[in-house]
């Protein structure tokens, strides 16, 4: 059986079953009256899905870059090498030697600054910053540093 509408409310039983129409207006009602229900009770209300939440944005990568020494350097036991930093995006920097004798530049460092080194004995030494932050971190290590003998050593051996 087809049902055909000819006015709001109003159905119809095709081949003019008198039966089938108020079946078919009984049937449409119901089917109207679910339909309505689902959205909320009627005049057209639609609701749309609730959006589900996103991934939260990825943070920006913690980083770390010495700017002295810029290229490797040497020099004699006794002095000072300046060693400068600056990091992004970090929250903490620890700064470590990679000897023992290379100087004082280790533990918590700020997230910028600079530092006079002075090494302990003759050798080659690098530096590293490591910073971290939201999630990352980020390293960075000096060119090497030699460490020569000291002029008054080399010259009092000179002198025997």
């Amino acid at each position: 059986m087809q049902i055909e509408r000819k006015a709001i409310g109003t159905f119809t039983a095709v081949a003019g079953r008198p039966s089938m129409k108020r079946q078919a207006i009984g049937v449409a009602s119901t089917l109207l009256a679910g339909a309505l229900g689902g959205c909320g009770g009627g005049g057209g209300g639609y609701s749309a899905p609730a959006a589900s939440p996103s991934a939260p944005a990825a943070s920006p990568a913690a980083t770390a870059s010495f700017s002295q020494p810029a290229a490797p350097v040497t020099i004699n036991l006794g002095q000072a090498v300046t060693v400068s930093w600056t990091s992004t995006n970090s929250t903490a920097c620890m700064a470590a030697t990679s000897g023992a004798k290379g100087g004082g530049f280790s533990g918590s460092q700020s997230m910028t600054g600079s530092e006079s080194v002075v090494p302990t004995a003759p050798g080659t030494y690098t530096y590293t910053l490591t910073c971290s932050g939201a999630g990352s971190s980020g390293s960075a290590t000096t060119p090497a540093v030699t460490v020569m003998p000291s002029i008054l050593s080399a010259l009092s051996s000179a002198g025997k």
